[in-house]
């Protein structure tokens, strides 16, 4: 599981850089984390470039989140998906 993490975060990196370089602009970056507590556990990153040159908004995210169910926001229009 953690190469396969790995493997996006870097894949994220890669298509930041290309995308800032193309525009001439970089991404902020905003890491996450869950609290302990909460229905989900996880992590991630959203990256996001706004007001570029080339891209007037551009957003690459990565989320590793798990927890025993689905969230309500994912259930909510897919009864069926509801644990």
């Amino acid at each position: 599981m953690e190469n396969l993490r790995t493997y996006f975060l870097s894949l994220q990196k890669k298509i930041t850089k290309a995308m800032g370089e193309l525009d001439g602009k970089s991404f902020i970056e905003d890491a996450w984390t869950k609290a302990k507590g909460s229905e989900l556990q996880g992590d991630g990153c959203s990256c996001l470039l706004e007001r570029g040159n080339l891209f007037e908004r551009a957003g690459v995210a990565f989320s590793h989140v798990r927890g025993e169910k689905l969230p309500r926001s994912a259930t909510a229009h897919r009864r069926c998906l509801a644990a």
